[in-house]
């Protein structure tokens, strides 16, 4: 997300002059040296015994080729980590460290200065892996420090950029200052979007066909359930929202993607309510949110798309959960949040029985209703929709007196009875005119 917000004002006229690298490690995990993770590890002040145990693990591995299905031989490898190896990745993530120690140093330099959009926390790198990017103000100098710490990186652990894979994005920078930067980088100059960690990274609002996932997998789910399908057009017998209600509710225990996609995205709001101590909330805290209070907080029309969303989750988790309640959380489960956005939707209601009270004029009613033996298919038809229509209207004014404070008269509710069969009767029935109403 905060690359997401790094690339706002990309493409924009008038944008504050910025530079962002986005670098693919040229095989990282099988050129890594040896000697650099070692003294690496003796540098952070690893014990002597630990780090010769894990150099044993990493120097002592054999391989062997298969020709024609048939083994040969087996020979030493001289750097790299073995995908695969539980401590693997750990390693790794101690040579991006000398990474993040030496762009540290590079940004004490009085000739550097940080990207517009993070001057506030003074970030230079952003880092997950071998996903590796750099920013800076689009200024050549800057660039060109950065380009010089990467260098000396790439002298010491042998990890290289694939520069075809590489790329470099410019935001209201000259064109002599972005062709320079290419010139001497290699890399290559393009535009946006582009893919980080497997998210769409762009300036603009994610179109409609990026967001359908999870529309289509609502879909795929009630084709299958009504149809046996993965596509179908078949109406379903009941509405999605109550097939996902839980099973002691009335429901089928069904979990609605979207509403879980709220769930989910509800923690990076709870993340912030919480002060977590991590980059991504310290950026939050230095560009939106700053001393403001969170719960009340209102996006600006000038923020992000995204940041208007997690906003937008916020005041939805707002109808559920009191400011104290959700502060109080000690840890976020979305599956708990999940149960609390769909609620708890009986599938009865609990009326006190009293069989000495009759219902004024509907015990009378009753027993005309039952003994319909006698009536045509229309005249039940008839009968039912005007029982259903009564009930319903009855439980509609109730609603609207209790919540609204609205209640209408008697004969207003006739009215709407009257109209709901009538209507029933000219467009659902068959037509029978001598029956009309």
């Amino acid at each position: 997300m905060a690359v997401q917000d790094l690339v706002k004002h990309y493409g924009r006229k008038g944008a504050k002059p910025g530079c962002m690298m986005k670098i693919d490690l040229q095989k990282a995990y099988d050129t890594v040296d040896w000697e650099f993770l070692q003294e690496m590890m003796n540098q952070l002040g690893f014990p002597g015994d630990f780090v010769d145990l894990v150099m044993e693990c990493v120097t002592t591995p054999k391989f062997s080729l298969m020709l024609n299905g048939t083994m040969h031989g087996f020979f030493k490898s001289k750097r790299g980590l073995r995908q695969g190896d539980p401590i693997s990745p750990l390693l790794f993530v101690l040579c991006m460290e000398y990474l993040s120690r030496i762009l540290h140093k590079m940004s004490e330099h009085h000739l550097f200065q940080f990207h517009p959009r993070f001057q506030g926390i003074k970030l230079t790198h952003l880092c997950f892996a071998d996903d590796l990017i750099m920013c800076s103000k689009g200024d050549f100098p800057s660039v060109y420090l950065m380009l010089q710490a990467f260098k000396l990186f790439s002298d010491s652990t042998c990890l290289l950029a694939n520069k075809h894979k590489s790329a470099i994005y410019c935001c209201g920078m000259p064109e002599r200052d972005c062709a320079r930067i290419v010139s001497v980088s290699g890399f290559t100059r393009s535009n946006l979007p582009f893919k980080y960690l497997g998210v769409p990274i762009c300036a603009k609002r994610i179109s409609a066909a990026q967001c359908d996932v999870l529309q289509n997998v609502n879909k795929v789910f009630r084709a299958f359930l009504w149809s046996g399908q993965a596509y179908s057009n078949k109406p379903s017998n009941i509405s999605w929202d109550r097939s996902c209600c839980d099973k002691k509710y009335g429901g089928l225990g069904f979990r609605d993607v979207l509403k879980w996609n709220i769930a989910s995205m509800g923690k990076y709001v709870w993340a912030i309510a919480s002060k977590q101590d991590n980059v991504w909330i310290k950026w939050i805290n230095a560009v939106y949110v700053k001393d403001g209070d969170w719960w009340t907080y209102q996006p600006k029309a000038s923020a992000s798309w995204y940041w208007k969303r997690i906003c937008a989750i916020k005041e939805m988790l707002k109808v559920v959960y009191t400011q104290a309640e959700f502060v109080a959380i000690t840890h976020y489960s979305v599956k708990g949040v999940y149960e609390k956005i769909i609620g708890k939707a009986p599938n009865h209601c609990k009326t006190g029985k009293n069989w000495y009270i009759q219902f004024c004029n509907l015990s009378s009613l009753w027993p005309g209703v039952t003994s319909h033996g006698r009536l045509t298919k229309f005249r039940k038809q008839v009968v039912y929709a005007a029982l259903a229509a009564a009930v319903y209207f009855i439980w509609h004014s109730r609603n609207n007196s209790f919540w609204n404070a609205s209640v209408p008269t008697v004969q207003h509710v006739v009215s709407k009875i009257k109209q709901s069969v009538k209507e029933r009767i000219l467009y659902v029935m068959p037509k029978k005119s001598k029956f009309a109403v």
